[in-house]
């Protein structure tokens, strides 16, 4: 793989980069290459904010017959990752008592958190 060096890149462009970089979940680097890669390949230039707009709300509309009426997406997110971690617990339960060994909550919750963090 080759290096690129930049030089006299004005700082307007350097913080678009950083922005962009950030709105992506990436390094400046990352986004640098990124944004190379897809003008190179000749990829659709980024869209506008009102293609944008519009985009978000064709997908909102898709997914509209599948929302839980009355409730914020967040509070949806939220409530899945609750059901989620309950069925590992359950899971961690069932495991447990496979084995013979007897269930101890708080030796669940550190395995669970454990696994959180990996």
């Amino acid at each position: 793989m080759a290096t690129l060096t930049i030089r006299n890149l004005p700082d307007e462009v350097r913080d678009k980069l950083r922005v962009r970089a950030a709105e992506n979940g990436r390094s400046m680097e990352a986004e640098a290459r990124d944004l190379l890669e897809r003008k190179l390949a000749g990829d659709p230039p980024d869209l506008d904010d009102a293609e944008r707009a519009r985009r978000i709300r064709s997908v909102q509309e898709a997914f509209e017959p599948y929302r839980v009426a009355g409730l914020l997406l967040s509070e949806e997110l939220i409530a899945e990752r609750r059901l989620e971690a309950w069925m590992e617990t359950a899971e961690a339960m069932a495991d447990t008592r496979k084995r013979g060994g007897p269930i101890d909550p708080e030796a669940l919750l550190r395995q669970a958190e454990r696994a959180r963090r990996s």
